[in-house]
């Protein structure tokens, strides 16, 4: 399935393309700031780490799988194939929060301040709407490998727990495999989510502890008007929004077909398979 989705007839190669276009100039732009950019490597090399972990226990578990090699060796490919596209996704939001923590630093960055107030409004503005389109070919590209990787994730932990019977340890490993990475997707998505929610906050301050001419004036309303009425958020195919929040009301639904499934296969009922 995941094959499939990932076939450019289904991910839209011109969305593909605009995005990566918009992607490079933003971060083309902001490093002429030198802003931020230790911390795109910091970022992402955490991230590759977690992941590379995950990925060398999902190839070790070859060898303690109750299946024959061939199958266990197809099934470990399908594994390694979810986990790269959830590193790949994971990747390129928090490059992408970066550059949200970037545009949040400009006004105050020293690089910045060489430039005149209404000149670092405008580009808080090109920026903010850069990202804003970014994040809506993002959607495009990636929305429904989302929603597919946030069912997998939630079928494996409800089945895994209640239906079927495996040893403990292995049932374990998989619910880990197949929920962390659409988890770790939310925790990202909500966390470049609230960081445009910043903005406004900063705009305000400005306003508070800043004197400003009338230009100025007109310029920061310009930017909180754009801030307050656009607000870039990372949806799985457009079911549902990708927010931290989004994690407990994940734990919540899993817990509640646990329940029921648990007092379903109670009621003398063969669960197993």
């Amino acid at each position: 399935m995941y094959v499939i989705f990932s076939h450019p007839d289904f991910i839209g190669e011109r969305s593909w393309m605009k995005f990566m276009k918009i992607f490079l100039e933003t971060n083309r732009e902001l490093e002429m700031f030198d802003i931020c950019q230790y911390s795109y490597r910091h970022q992402i090399n955490r991230v590759n780490k977690i992941l590379f972990v995950l990925l060398v226990t999902d190839v070790a578990c070859i060898f303690y799988h109750g299946e024959d090699l061939e199958s266990s060796i197809t099934n470990k490919l399908q594994d390694f194939y979810k986990i790269t596209m959830i590193a790949y996704i994971i990747c390129v939001i928090v490059t992408i929060r970066m550059q949200q923590e970037s545009i949040n630093c400009l006004t105050f960055h020293p690089t910045a301040l060489s430039l005149d107030f209404r000149t670092r409004c405008q580009n808080m503005r090109r920026f903010y709407m850069n990202l804003n389109r970014q994040i809506k070919y993002f959607n495009e590209v990636f929305g429904l490998h989302l929603l597919l990787m946030t069912l997998n994730g939630f079928l494996v932990l409800v089945l895994l727990t209640v239906i079927y019977s495996a040893k403990i340890e292995l049932r374990l490993f998989y619910i880990i495999i197949n929920s962390v990475g659409p988890l770790a997707i939310m925790y990202f998505c909500g966390s470049t989510y609230n960081d445009s929610r910043r903005i406004l906050s900063i705009c305000h301050k400005l306003q508070q502890n800043i004197v400003l001419l009338e230009e100025e004036q007109k310029e920061i309303r310009k930017l909180l008007k754009q801030v307050s009425t656009i607000a870039p958020e990372i949806t799985a195919s457009g079911f549902f929004k990708m927010r931290k929040s989004t994690i407990l009301s994940f734990f919540n639904i899993s817990m509640t077909y646990i329940i029921v499934l648990s007092q379903f296969c109670n009621s003398n009922i063969k669960c197993n398979i």
